[in-house]
Formats: structure tokens, sequence, C-alpha cells
């Protein structure tokens, strides 16, 4: 006779237990991680000052204008950012991207303490407006409306139709 348990094997049983486990792990670490929003505003940084304190977190804004503070040739950097509401003073101690000035959006990342003080490991920056082109405001995408001759009267050696001659 035998056993209605025959199709019963406890090892896949327990491969399978194992497998689930390890993917609802892998779904419930994926939702907790900071990466769900880039970074955070300075405001909600200082919001939850508590449970961030001592921790690794990501946080973006505006550079201060006039607090730019560089220690010397390779020295660390000094610099406060803002989302308009609030303030953060920002340590860092490497090399700055190109672009960094006054009123450049920074993202930092690093270590966060609730007395103020943020020791960033990494300095990200946003490239600035400046390098939009006005002239293409108006244009929509769509080649056959743009008039080159138009938008560019003094430029002879070019037209809008070109040949194969």
């Amino acid at each position: 006779m035998t056993s209605n348990r025959a199709w019963f094997n406890p090892k896949i049983a327990i491969a399978a237990a194992v497998l689930v486990m390890a993917v609802g792990y892998l779904m419930y670490t994926s939702t907790q991680s900071t990466s769900a929003s880039f970074f955070d505003t300075v405001s909600e940084l200082n919001a939850r000052a508590d449970s961030n304190d001592g921790q690794l977190v990501r946080v973006g804004g505006d550079v201060v204008q006039d607090s730019i503070d560089i220690d010397g040739v390779g020295g660390p950097v000094y610099f406060e950012i803002t989302d308009g509401e609030d303030i953060l003073a920002i340590t860092y101690d490497g090399q700055v991207p190109d672009i960094f000035d006054e009123h450049i959006e920074a993202v930092v990342e690093g270590t966060y303490y609730k007395d103020g003080i943020f020791q960033a490991d990494t300095v990200l920056t946003k490239c600035p407006s400046r390098f939009h082109d006005e002239e293409y405001d108006d244009y929509d995408g769509d080649y056959d409306d743009y008039d080159y001759d138009e938008k560019h009267p003094d430029d002879e050696d070019f037209s809008e139709t070109a040949t194969n001659d």
C-alpha cells in the first residue's frame, strides 16, 4: 500500500521555501532603498534629522551665494546648499566638478549629522541652463517647418535644401 504523501519531497519543499524567502527579501530591500528617490531636499533631510543622524544619505539643492570656501590647494571645500527653505553646511575633501559654482544645483552624498554638518563623499553638479540655445525655442521638432534661410540670413554657403551634383 502506498502513502498519499508519495508526491511530497522534503528537499524540494525546503528549496522552494528558501527561494520564496530570498525573492521576498530582495523585493523588500528594493522598496526600502534610497534609490526610489534620487535625493532628498534639505528640508526633507532636516525633518528626519533624528533618524538620519550618522547615516549615509543623498541630498540636493542650490549652492548658496558667497558660501564656497576652499581651504588651499587640495584642502577641504566648505559650502552650503539650500532648497529655498533650509540651508545645509557641507564639508567635502576632494575634487569638485569643473562647473561647481554658486547657484549651481548640486547633489551630495555622504554622512549627515543632525547638528547641521554634512560630510560629503561625493559631489555631483547639474549642468547649468546657459547651454540652452534660445534660437530654437520655437522649434517644434518638425524639420519641414524650420526655415534655415530665415533663421540664418547671413549664411550664404548653406541653404535649406542640398543636392548631390
